[in-house]
């Protein structure tokens, strides 16, 4: 959801569910011989993703921002810059 803070200036925020579909997945773990894959076949994993963002849009149609998501229950945290152009439907 994007609300705008002035005519250019933009935030938002979001909430999703994450299900993965496959009921096989491999879990990386680090051990004294190094890194290792162990084969899980339990129930996928399942997490919340939240995300804030703001950005800026510009008079010609470009628009730029930032965007952070984090996982829960994995510890995933991730960030992201956009640049984006605005097609004119009118």
């Amino acid at each position: 959801m994007r609300t705008y803070a002035g005519r250019k200036f933009f935030y938002g925020g979001e909430i999703r569910l994450l299900l993965a579909l496959n009921t096989r997945y491999y879990q990386k773990e680090v051990g004294a011989d190094g890194i290792s894959f162990k084969g899980n076949y339990g129930n996928p994993p399942k997490a919340f993703i939240y995300a804030a963002g703001v950005g800026y849009s510009f008079d010609n149609g470009l628009e730029t921002g930032a965007k952070f998501e984090a996982y829960t229950g994995t510890g995933l945290k991730q960030g992201a810059i956009r640049l984006g152009y605005r097609f004119k439907l009118h």
